[in-house]
């Protein structure tokens, strides 16, 4: 007579059947409605989220445009205590892009203030925003952006936006300037910049454009250099 033996102990067999029973019971019995994790809603009545506080900054600046003078100025009290009161600067960039679109002269003291925020991407929006008021303290305030700022995309921005004022000497001189600056494209925009407000084009030969820049007579037209060309940010992929 043959015996077979179980290869799993008597032991475990008992512990597996109690297991199973257990989990039978489990699953028979109704468990409870509260789940183990519960996400909480970061509402507070009252207190808007950062994306629904920029969407109404939006919304502010898009309906501001067809306002008239006074409801502006009202509105624009409005947006520079919320570009001065808030930490968060996605808000603060918001607040200057929708003061822009109020395009009042009395915005101008907010915006030039703006230009020194801690956040690069709010002073790239403070320089759209002086170019669209379009005057002499605007000018002033984007050339000193263009030669002081820290930073080389806020640079660039300000080259770009200096590109309004037209047959302007001190931004000539400043665009001048910005041909020696460290980082490529800032180079390259500021000759794109100074075609536009001179009314010459020397191409991308960034030495005719000093010249012209300092008042001497511009070299006759040449073949340059690949090291020039990487120099001037021919190569867009060196910057």
């Amino acid at each position: 007579m043959l015996i077979f033996r179980s290869v799993i102990p008597i032991p475990t067999l008992v512990l597996i059947f109690a297991l199973n029973t257990v989990g039978c019971v489990t699953e028979n019995r109704v468990l409870s409605k509260t789940p183990f994790f519960t996400a909480k809603s970061d509402y507070i009545p009252g207190v808007l989220v950062p994306r629904d506080r920029i969407q109404l900054i939006r919304e502010k600046g898009e309906k501001g445009k067809s306002l008239p003078e006074d409801r502006k100025m009202v509105l624009l009290e409005q947006l520079a205590d919320e570009y001065l009161h808030s930490p968060d600067p996605n808000v603060r960039e918001e607040s200057i892009r929708s003061i822009m679109q109020l395009n009042l002269p009395e915005g101008f003291a907010v915006i030039k203030a703006s230009t020194n925020d801690e956040a690069v991407f709010v002073r790239m929006a403070a320089c759209d925003a002086l170019a669209k008021l379009k005057t002499e303290e605007t000018a002033h305030a984007l050339r000193h952006v263009l030669l002081h700022d820290p930073d080389a995309d806020v640079r660039h921005r300000a080259a770009k936006n200096l590109a309004v004022y037209p047959n302007d000497q001190d931004t000539i001189q400043a665009l001048g300037k910005a041909l020696d600056d460290k980082t490529p494209s800032v180079r390259f925009q500021a000759m794109q910049s100074l075609r536009q407000v001179s009314d010459q084009n020397f191409d991308n030969d960034i030495l005719r454009w000093k010249q012209f820049v300092n008042g001497e007579a511009p070299s006759p037209a040449r073949k340059r250099s690949f090291t020039e060309k990487l120099y001037i940010n021919q190569l867009p992929m060196f910057n």
